[in-house]
């Protein structure tokens, strides 16, 4: 058993397909007895696409909304164990950067073209969200806002 989960305005890029193909790079797996948030965030799959599936007895606890997945290659079709709600998007995020090869570094954030801009729902007042207030407009999709430069982290930064 898991704890009810808040899983929003992040970016995950991910090299593998998730367990079973679970929605949201799994974050749509493993529901019996438990509930998901998950909403406003970026899903990359480098080999293949994020996939689509929750198990039948599971979808009453997924709530998901506003959430982008992109991979590579063709795009499969939804699985017919269920169906993404309307307001996600199967789109490439256009990031800065080239994420097909995964020995260069990944700069994810989002230009102003990009379809992540302004396409999320707002979130709950009560929900924690340091970069609320730098976000213009509708929220943005992903950990970032548009316009936000990622923290310097690292050794590398000092």
């Amino acid at each position: 058993t898991w704890e009810p989960s808040h899983f929003y305005h992040n970016t995950v890029i991910c090299r593998d397909a998730a367990f079973r193909n679970y929605y949201g790079l799994g974050w749509g797996g493993h529901l019996r007895n438990t509930e998901r948030w998950v909403q406003n965030n970026i899903f990359v799959q480098r080999d293949g696409w994020p996939g689509t599936v929750v198990l039948p007895g599971e979808v009453e606890n997924l709530h998901a909304q506003s959430n982008l997945h992109f991979g590579q290659g063709e795009r499969p079709k939804p699985d017919s164990r269920y169906r993404p709600p309307e307001s996600d998007l199967f789109v490439d995020p256009q990031f800065e950067s080239d994420l097909s090869d995964w020995r260069t570094p990944a700069e994810a954030s989002i230009p102003d073209k990009s379809p992540a801009v302004n396409a999320g729902n707002a979130i709950p007042k009560d929900w924690p969200d340091p970069l609320r207030d730098e976000d213009a407009g509708k929220p943005d999709l992903g950990a970032l806002p548009h316009g936000v430069d990622m923290s310097a982290i690292g050794p590398a930064s000092r």
